[in-house]
């Protein structure tokens, strides 16, 4: 329940924005009734997987079509539509990984932790190198795509 009531909070601030795109996709532990219906009443589709806590159907092409879920998810029991439009937030949760990864921003906790001495600045320095190096890297993986680009374009000439 800790991040459910957030969670609803963050809808009802959602209220009354435009918002893009047609889903609001969420992780498996706001699969709550109340959750999906202020998705819907923002005029969304609840993108919110199957969580079988407390339950004896364990998994969601087992729901009988009578369960409320399927009321504002009709596709949850498909799992080909329901993972495709599930994609782009697994896609996300790839890339924030990533860059906890990549800016150790997944270990402050624990170092802020083991050393109390550790200050707000010096977190925040570690977090803003993290983030220019990820970017240094985008940048250098883009350079090099586009030279890639170019040089196929140089070939494919040289062909003609």
């Amino acid at each position: 329940m800790g991040q459910i009531k957030p969670g609803l909070k963050l809808l009802d601030k959602l209220a009354n924005r435009d918002l893009q795109g047609m889903d609001i996709s969420a992780d498996g532990i706001f699969d709550t009734r109340e959750f999906r219906r202020k998705i819907v009443e923002l005029n969304k589709v609840p993108v919110v997987p199957y969580n079988p806590r407390k339950s004896k159907i364990k998994k969601a092409e087992e729901l009988p079509d009578d369960n409320w879920r399927l009321e504002y998810t009709p596709f949850l029991k498909d799992g080909k539509e329901f993972n495709k439009r599930y994609r782009p937030r697994t896609a996300s949760e790839r890339e924030n990984s990533r860059i906890k990864l990549l800016t150790l921003v997944g270990s402050l906790k624990e170092k802020t932790k083991s050393t109390p001495h550790m200050t707000k600045n010096t977190v925040n320095s570690w977090v803003v190198i993290g983030l220019i190096s990820l970017q240094c890297s985008a940048l250098a993986q883009y350079t090099i795509e586009c030279r890639m680009t170019l040089y196929t374009q140089m070939t494919l000439k040289a062909l003609a």
